[in-house]
Order: C-alpha cells, then structure tokens, then sequence
C-alpha cells in the first residue's frame, strides 16, 4: 500500500509590492506548540487568512501567541495598524477584524516561506474599546 499523493497548492504573493485584500478569518487554536524539543512551549494561538486580490489561494500569517501584552507580535505588528487606538491589554474582539479590506506588504522567510512584514487598513481604522 502506497500512501495517498498529497497536492500541495501554493503560490507567492509578490515581496516589496502593497497588495489589496481582505482578512477572511482568524484561526484559533487553544493549545499550539511553538518550537519543538526542549524548548517547545504551549500556548493559546491565533492567525489571520487573507484572500489577496488577484491571488487564487488563501494566505496566511504564522501563528502568534494570542496576546495583547505590549511587545506582543498580534499588538505590535497587526492591531497597532488596524485598529485605532491600539494598545496593550485593550478591550478588543479580534473577530472584529474578519472582512476588514487591508493592504499587506509580504517578506521571504529564511525558511523559503512568506510573512507580512507590514499591514495598514484600507479605509478607516476599527475602533478599541476600553482596557480590560
């Protein structure tokens, strides 16, 4: 017996362009493990899926632990840039962010994958509420 051939669709966003789209859900997971080995932690996760205009396939940020503590990568680098008023700790449903149209600007990994360097709201930004 032979195991089942896996397809593995995949296409590149363009690096060092801003392109259109819109935030099309965010993925929970309530135990991810970061890292493996020694140094492998667990963590409630969550990460963003983009349909890029132009683009057939979903893209996705990696996963980051679910947080809104300053220096936070989701605070930082995502909702510091949609989300007006941004701040640690905020009172502020992530789900919120679903069907927002954004521009993302991507980056190569040193692992030969992509990432959002970059995000900014096309339109207004969404309004925090007050701290939790």
């Amino acid at each position: 017996m032979k195991p089942p051939k896996k397809i593995r669709d995949f296409e590149t966003v363009p690096v060092d362009k801003w392109m259109a789209g819109t935030i099309t859900a965010i993925e929970h997971d309530p135990a991810h493990m970061f890292g493996g080995g020694p140094t492998a932690n667990v963590n409630e996760a969550i990460r963003i899926t983009f349909s890029i205009d132009g683009l057939r396939f979903p893209h996705r940020t990696g996963w980051m632990t679910f947080s809104y503590g300053p220096g936070a990568t989701l605070l930082e680098r995502y909702l510091k840039s949609l989300v007006d008023g941004a701040r640690a700790d905020m009172d502020f449903d992530i789900e919120d962010l679903r069907s927002m149209r954004v521009e993302t600007l991507w980056r190569p990994t040193p692992r030969g994958k992509q990432d959002v360097a970059a995000i900014r709201p096309l339109g207004e930004k969404l309004r925090a509420g007050r701290a939790a």
